[in-house]
């Protein structure tokens, strides 16, 4: 989804494209919760949850930055290097995963290329708090009137912020917390097998899918700035994505049928860096290809771009295979 919004923003049947990172929130939350619950009793629970997030997280993200940096100070041309300051000032932000507050406080950088970053931020952040929120807060029935209490807090506070400071939500960890949250809300009720009438989810999903392609198709468009999206949106779409979940994960269904797909798994398995590497592939590799091809081939402009981005989508895929198979797994197997 959120290749597909990066890759084709002017198509309207991807404008909702970028809420792809919306149900990476609930997946997440809903996982790592999960992970979390199967291991608060075993010894060094602390230790190993965050032993396990640095060796899946860090590493590629790091060599992404190192890379990046290097390419700033030795391959940059002077006359270019204004355009990439944001990067050199706020520089801390990235190595310490807090780029988002960048982007709330002094604006988005001028070259985007590593702007998709803000979600890994907000994921991490997340990470520093969660575990204390499983272990130090029981039985299983406290946690969910207390996790419910959070996602209404959140929407409180975005409703004010919204209010008070304008659109400066969709970067602000406190303000996405409850996609998070809700992932967190379904695995508990999956793990303490709160019995969940499906006829209910059903006509929850009815709601929520006129609601939101409702707004989608009377506003143009649903943008991630907008009046409903800043206020009540992001957590009307993270129910949505719960509900799915749970459609996919609790039954043998069509839905779960096409997310069996072999296809589709394996993207899962490399998803990570297919999400690192996509969007500064298409802004590098993607804009030369294109500006090339459209110097010597200026009458065929749609098809120049089109053979550009399928380039930058097989570099992008490739890029991942290598990066999961010789870089990420030596890390993964250490987990063990």
């Amino acid at each position: 989804m959120v290749i597909c919004w990066h890759y084709f923003p002017t198509l309207r049947i991807f404008s909702i494209g970028y809420t792809g990172v919306d149900l990476f929130f609930v997946l997440s939350g809903y996982l790592i919760t999960g992970r979390l619950l199967a291991t608060q009793n075993e010894p060094h629970y602390f230790r190993k949850f965050y032993r396990n997030r640095i060796l899946r997280i860090f590493p590629l993200y790091y060599v992404v930055l190192i890379i990046f940096y290097a390419a700033i100070f030795l391959l940059t041309k002077k006359e270019n290097f204004e355009k990439l300051s944001f990067y050199t000032a706020h520089w801390s932000n990235f190595f310490l995963f807090t780029e988002n507050w960048s982007f709330i406080f002094f604006g988005l950088p001028q070259e985007p290329y590593l702007t998709h970053f803000w979600s890994l931020a907000v994921e991490e952040q997340f990470y520093l708090v969660w575990p204390f929120m499983i272990y130090f807060v029981s039985p299983a029935r406290i946690r969910l009137r207390l996790w419910c209490f959070l996602v209404i807090g959140v929407i409180i506070i975005r409703i004010f912020i919204f209010n008070r400071y304008g659109a400066i939500n969709h970067f602000n960890t406190f303000s996405r917390m409850d996609s998070l949250i809700i992932g967190a809300i379904l695995c508990q009720m999956h793990i303490s097998k709160v019995v969940i009438h499906q006829s209910r989810i059903n006509r929850l999903l009815i709601v929520l899918t006129f609601l939101i392609f409702g707004v989608e198709i009377v506003l143009g468009g649903i943008r991630f700035n907008s009046t409903f999206i800043e206020t009540i949106g992001y957590s009307c779409i993270a129910i949505f994505f719960a509900c799915l979940i749970h459609v996919t994960v609790q039954s043998d269904n069509f839905i779960s049928r096409i997310f069996k797909l072999r296809f589709l798994r394996f993207c899962g398995k490399i998803s990570y860096g297919l999400y690192v590497f996509h969007w500064p592939v298409l802004l590098i590799a993607g804009s030369k290809l294109a500006n090339w091809g459209l110097k010597r081939f200026p009458d065929d402009i749609l098809i120049t771009k089109i053979i550009a981005l399928a380039i930058s989508i097989v570099i992008s895929f490739v890029l991942s295979m290598t990066s999961y198979r010789y870089f990420e797994s030596f890390f993964l197997r250490l987990k063990k």
